[in-house]
This record gives C-alpha cells, structure tokens and sequence, in this order.
C-alpha cells in the first residue's frame, strides 16, 4: 500500500533534500493509501474535475494551490484569503472528489522538468548543474531566432518574452 506520505518521501530521495518550504501536503492526510494519482501544472477546477473524475485520491500540482501565491507561507496574509471565491471553489471540490493535494514545484524542477525542457529543447546536456542553475551551451544566435526555435520545438504559436530593464 503507498501512502502521500511515502511519495513524498520518494521524491525527497530524488532531489536529495527535503520539500522546500512553498511545497507539500496542501490538503488532505499524508498517511492516505493512493491507488490512483494525476498530475496537474495547477489545481485549476478542471484539473480538480477530471482528477476526481478518474476516481484518484491525490492531485500532484506544480503551483500554488490557493491565492496569493504562496499564501501559506506568507508571514503577513491578507487576513479573509480562505474565502476568496478562487479559494474557497478548489477547497470545496477537493472535498467534493475527497483529493488529497500535493504541491512539488521546484523540487520536481530539479528531479525532471529543466532536463527535459532542455532535451525539448535540444540543449544537450549542462555544461553547469548545481540546483535549479543549469548552463547549457549552444551556438550563437540572434532572440529572434532563439524564439523561433523554442516555439516550433514546443509546438507553441506565441512565446512571451520580457526583457530586463537596461537590456533592451
């Protein structure tokens, strides 16, 4: 039988450190027996549903279960944030579908999402890896060209860019 608790616990044997402090349990029991599990970029009501739906007992997210970001955390909350209605609608269907919510953000960065973006991406492997810093070398190009690249790689129309004061 696995447990929430024994995924984390995997995932800390991964990433080699404990859940950083913007992630874990975000509802539910951690000892909770889980047979079935989705995974979601964030706990929208959609992703709640179709978790739900599928009869699964834990929802993995990568962001932010509740507004403001990160809120249970903050050492200064806006004091009426649990019943922002954004808040309140994904508390309430993860108790329609009795979801347990586990948020894995940077350490699923460092297990697999940045190497395989970077594989999407046709990166090769880091020239440099400590953490969430990786350095990739690839030859020289133009950020029109950079652009290009990335959105026919991730089969995107639009990519947004923003560009740091006193760059552009």
């Amino acid at each position: 039988m696995t447990r929430i608790r024994d995924i984390i616990e995997y995932v800390e044997s991964l990433s080699g450190h404990r859940l950083n402090r913007d992630e874990g349990l975000r509802h539910g029991d951690g000892e909770r027996a889980v047979r079935g599990v989705s995974v979601a970029w964030m706990a929208t009501p959609d992703a709640i549903h179709a978790a739900g739906k599928a009869g699964h007992e834990l929802l993995i997210a990568h962001e932010s279960l509740y507004y403001p970001y990160d809120v249970v955390n903050a050492t200064d909350p806006p004091p009426d944030w649990e019943e922002w209605p954004v808040n309140r609608q994904r508390r309430s269907l993860l108790e329609r579908y009795d979801l347990a919510l586990l948020r894995l953000h940077g350490s699923a960065d460092e297990i697999c999402i940045l190497d395989t973006f970077a594989q999407l991406l046709g990166l090769g492997e880091a020239t440099f890896s400590e953490g969430l810093v990786k350095v990739y070398e690839m030859p020289p190009c133009s950020l029109r060209e950079l652009i290009a690249r990335v959105k026919e790689r991730v089969g995107m129309p639009y990519v947004r860019v923003a560009v740091a004061d006193g760059l552009g």
